[in-house]
């Protein structure tokens, strides 16, 4: 993949997560918002929902660090919100 296209995709999935958390009925919160715009621009399956590989994601600590560095960056970010 070129590194336009890759630019293209990553600005379609920022655009597809913003319109789902946008929405006027709230339906989608920050997180569901942006797993489901992940799973449709990059063609994702719904990994989280299958128990073995979720527990196995659980067990290797590795969501420990990941998760830890998206909450940090939205929370530096956020403060352009308030």
């Amino acid at each position: 993949m070129s590194r336009d296209s890759e630019t293209a995709t990553s600005d379609a999935a920022i655009v597809a997560a913003r319109e789902l958390f946008l929405r006027d009925d709230n339906y989608y919160g920050c997180a569901e918002a942006t797993l489901v715009a992940v799973q449709q621009r990059y063609g994702f399956d719904d990994a989280i929902s299958v128990p073995a590989r979720h527990d196995a994601f659980i067990e290797s600590g590795v969501w420990r660090e990941t998760c830890m560095r998206q909450t940090e960056l939205s929370v530096a970010r956020f403060w352009r919100l308030a």
